[in-house]
């Protein structure tokens, strides 16, 4: 009777101490952690801030020129003062080509004909370019869009779709030959003495070259949510003529086109 007190006191005091062995270790694996299955507010309130957060509200267009002109120009500061990755795409075609008396050559054929508006088109800039530019690559020269101002606004809109919101601004005609204009948007654009030197190294000669540009525009596309670029697309026409080419053996003329240039920037990453 004796020893069987003992192993029943015994087997309770096991019985305790491994029932408080496991109170010790759930209490450490759960601390912290709401056991309850009453609704916890504070959790409810956590994530419905966190779905908020993850949602972007649509944008709304800017209204007015003076305002659209604004929040184009915001843009602009914001690029210049950050850093990012980007991509540049140059398209130049040839819309229309005359090769003036030069087609008529005595003798001359097809394959001359397409030979030399080819040398030609080349001789007006016409090319297809795509380039990538990262964090620290000299852009001095690649993207040189200024602020704009009302004077040389000829037209503007702006439009929202989600959460991006679109510029649209064509240029007023500020100079005869246009360079003025395309300046603002652009130091890739072509000049007389650039059309005269294109000619002379294919080692022929011009007695004049006149070079004139027009349709100055830029579409803008911006996260309404930070004020960056998503895109932008410059584009602008320009007529070239050239008198009297003398390649060598044969001279005539005159020699006119006429070139369509856009210039996109897109895939903005700031860093």
């Amino acid at each position: 009777m004796k020893n069987s007190f003992i192993k029943i006191i015994s087997f309770v005091i096991i019985l305790c101490t491994v029932s408080g062995l496991c109170a010790c270790s759930k209490n450490q694996e759960t601390q912290g952690v709401a056991t309850t299955n009453r609704q916890v507010t504070s959790s409810t309130s956590e994530s419905k801030t966190q779905t908020t957060v993850g949602e972007t509200s649509a944008a709304t267009a800017p209204q007015g020129d003076a305002e659209i002109l604004k929040y184009f120009n915001d843009s602009v500061k914001i690029f210049n003062h950050r850093t990012y990755d980007f991509t540049k795409s140059f398209n130049c075609t040839l819309s229309s080509c005359s090769l003036g008396s030069l087609t008529s050559v005595q003798g001359a054929t097809d394959s001359y004909k397409s030979t030399l508006r080819s040398a030609v088109g080349d001789m007006m800039g016409v090319s297809k370019l795509d380039t990538s530019y990262y964090a620290g690559d000299d852009i001095s020269s690649v993207f040189t869009i200024k602020e704009l101002d009302e004077k040389c606004v000829e037209s503007i809109k702006a439009s929202a779709d989600g959460n991006k919101v679109t510029v649209e601004i064509s240029l007023k005609q500020l100079s005869s030959d246009g360079a003025a204009s395309v300046s603002y948007l652009t130091k890739d654009y072509p000049t007389p003495e650039s059309f005269a030197q294109k000619i002379s190294d294919y080692k022929i000669s011009a007695t004049s070259t006149t070079v004139n540009n027009s349709g100055a525009k830029v579409k803008a596309v911006v996260d309404d949510s930070t004020k960056n670029f998503v895109s932008v697309e410059i584009s602008f026409k320009t007529n070239y003529s050239a008198q009297e080419l003398n390649l060598g053996y044969i001279s005539g003329g005159p020699v006119s086109g006429v070139t369509q240039t856009v210039i996109a920037y897109k895939n903005f990453k700031e860093i």
